[in-house]
């Protein structure tokens, strides 16, 4: 219930200055790529407890603060949050970009304080978050959310695994889960994919480093290959 989360949403940048841009940072009501669904209201104690305190990032990295909150509101469609840039040079390479319409994707970094699960469907129902942070990124957190936590995040593995024990035991994946399973082994196929390519590269006389991850994606595929359906 404490991990940190993110969530994307395309949103379009209006009435911008040299320094700040406002949209909505996530929506209620739809079911998204996850199986998941913001309520309404789910920010509304974070807003009150810590709004001052949220951060704007770029690309969701700890080490790469842009700007700052400078407004959070929920409304009937979502969470619509302004934002000022610093002008640093990562700010002001984020604001071009913006202005240009080359990013147009704002994710939230949250933890769930309150959820619950309509079984039937495999909805997960948000009903209150801690927002730590907001990001313009690239891509929305759907398949490419799924490829970066292939990569850099335990907890997959460790999703995996308990999946893995509950079918030994006898219990039967829900429809979410299933999905979440199929969904990370096409991740894991496309990073294996990428590492051959760079080991093709390596082969032309191309760095080290590739052959590592490489290496590493292999061992995640071999792992992940345990599951049974």
């Amino acid at each position: 219930m404490n991990e940190l989360e993110v969530k994307s949403f395309s949103f379009e940048v209006k009435s911008t200055d040299d320094n700040t841009f406002e949209g909505y940072a996530s929506v209620f009501g739809n079911v998204d790529s996850y199986g998941d669904v913001v309520e309404k209201g789910a920010f509304k104690k974070t807003i009150q407890e810590r709004g001052h305190k949220v951060k704007v990032l770029w690309q969701h990295d700890p080490w790469t603060p842009i700007g700052k909150a400078i407004h959070l509101e929920e409304d009937n469609h979502g969470l619509f949050v302004k934002a000022k840039i610093s002008q640093t040079e990562e700010g002001k390479r984020a604001m071009t970009l913006i202005k240009d319409g080359v990013i147009d994707v704002l994710s939230i970094g949250f933890s769930t304080v309150k959820d619950e699960w309509d079984n039937e469907k495999g909805i997960r129902h948000i009903k209150e978050v801690k927002l730590y942070e907001f990001s313009p990124v690239t891509f929305a957190a759907n398949d490419q959310a799924v490829i970066t936590a292939a990569k850099n995040d335990s907890r997959l593995m460790s999703m995996l695994y308990r999946f893995n024990q509950e079918l030994k035991a006898g219990k039967v994946l829900s429809g979410k889960n299933r999905a979440l399973v199929e969904q990370a082994i096409q991740a894991l196929q496309a990073l294996l994919d990428a590492a051959d390519e760079s080991e093709n590269n390596q082969k032309q006389g191309q760095g080290a480093e590739e052959e590592k991850h490489a290496q590493e994606v292999l061992k995640m595929i071999q792992d992940i290959q345990q599951i049974k359906f």
